[in-house]
């Protein structure tokens, strides 16, 4: 994200300055090829928009599945060309699919596929806090199997044809753009709050080879950190007034090199929900301090469902080293004032200086996407969107 204005998208900008060739193969919904810019310099795309269990006639494949070979085979065909890949895939996402780790579990009304819009077996529709234990033991074991199928369809991506690793050719990132709740605060699925469940997502750096022993970076870092990384890991300067921070000087073997390296002080990590259920939110952490606004929530409490399901709190705040589970909201403590004071100016003044400004920039109001054709309206209801 940038500070103002727009820049270039990465395999764009890589393909400009060092003429390296990007492939990507997207499970479409938010990363169809002509939403946001987002896949432009790419020079192959693939758009697997199937959400079935299996994505290919012959019932062999998943989406997680077609999509790994697909990159695999085009990054084979190109054996010395610097490259840059973009893997994705909706396999952890709802439908929930993969019974290898629920066989045997008591499934209840559960319904598989199972769908997080609360579908259950014979069409009816339950509240999120209406499921048993056991119900919820069995949901929670499916998103695990759906996991395990995507962590198998990036183990195959890496293998070679004919031998060898992606690994050794270059760096590899893997990440998330949200967690998934389920009841951790009442709710399922994500979309509505701004808890660590939903935001605290992997992010894994490997470098060329690989490493003999991992490194746990304890600092927090963002994902708008991954631009301006992913620009120096390819020796470019990344694009002038990104948020993000490059973390690279994270990366390196020596660990006294590390334990050296500071980082720009960034104005806290924060996060904005555009939920598609519940108040708006935001929410900023500055170390293990995190504070939640949300707004109008004394609309949605007036039903009782989203009283049930959903947290109606105006502002939170959290210690993460003692409260990691964000169940004790701390601000009405004394002791606390300062803290919440500090972290609600720092957001506001986030929202005021950088956000708004970025919202109203008049080339963001003259790109107006396409109307979304019905096929996409259909798999993005589907996903629960």
């Amino acid at each position: 994200m940038l500070r103002y204005g727009r820049a270039e998208n990465l395999p764009h900008l890589l393909h400009k300055e060092r003429r390296w060739l990007a492939l990507a193969a997207t499970g479409g919904g938010m990363l169809e090829p002509w939403q946001h810019n987002f896949l432009k310099g790419f020079a192959r795309i693939l758009s697997n928009k199937s959400l079935d269990p299996v994505g290919r006639g012959d019932g062999r494949f998943t989406q997680a599945q077609i999509n790994a070979l697909w990159l695999r085979e085009g990054v084979a065909e190109f054996p010395a060309a610097p490259l840059f890949g973009f893997y994705h895939t909706y396999e952890p996402h709802a439908p929930y699919h993969d019974a290898r780790f629920a066989e045997g579990l008591p499934r209840g009304r559960v319904a598989v596929p199972f769908n997080e819009g609360n579908y259950l077996a014979g069409g009816q529709k339950a509240l999120t806090a209406d499921y048993s234990a056991e119900e919820q033991a069995f949901i929670g074991a499916l998103y695990d199997g759906d996991v395990a199928a995507s962590d198998a369809a990036l183990d195959e991506l890496l293998r070679l044809p004919g031998g060898g690793s992606l690994l050794d050719r270059g760096w590899l990132i893997v990440t998330s753009d949200h967690g998934e709740e389920f009841w951790d605060h009442g709710g399922m699925s994500h979309g509505h709050s701004l808890y660590e469940e939903l935001l605290h997502v992997p992010l894994l750096i490997v470098p060329p080879g690989g490493l003999e022993t991992g490194v746990r970076i304890a600092e927090p870092v963002s994902l708008l950190d991954l631009f301006p990384t992913a620009c120096e890991l390819a020796g470019l300067a990344p694009p002038p007034n990104l948020l993000g921070r490059s973390l690279k000087p994270l990366l390196s073997p020596d660990a006294e090199a590390r334990a050296k390296v500071q980082l720009p002080a960034p104005p806290g990590l924060f996060v904005h929900c555009a939920t598609y259920h519940g108040p708006t939110r935001w929410a900023i952490r500055r170390g293990n301090w995190k504070y939640i606004l949300s707004l109008d929530v004394e609309t949605w409490k007036k039903d009782e469902a989203n009283r049930r399901m959903l947290r109606l709190e105006p502002e939170e705040l959290y210690d993460l080293a003692l409260d990691p589970r964000e169940e004790k909201n701390l601000i009405a403590e004394k002791e606390c004032a300062e803290v919440r004071k500090q972290l609600a100016d720092a957001l506001a003044l986030l929202r005021a200086t950088v956000l708004k400004p970025l919202e109203l920039s008049p080339d963001r109001q003259a790109v107006q996407p396409p109307p979304l054709d019905p096929a996409l309206l259909e798999q993005l209801k589907k996903l629960g969107y």
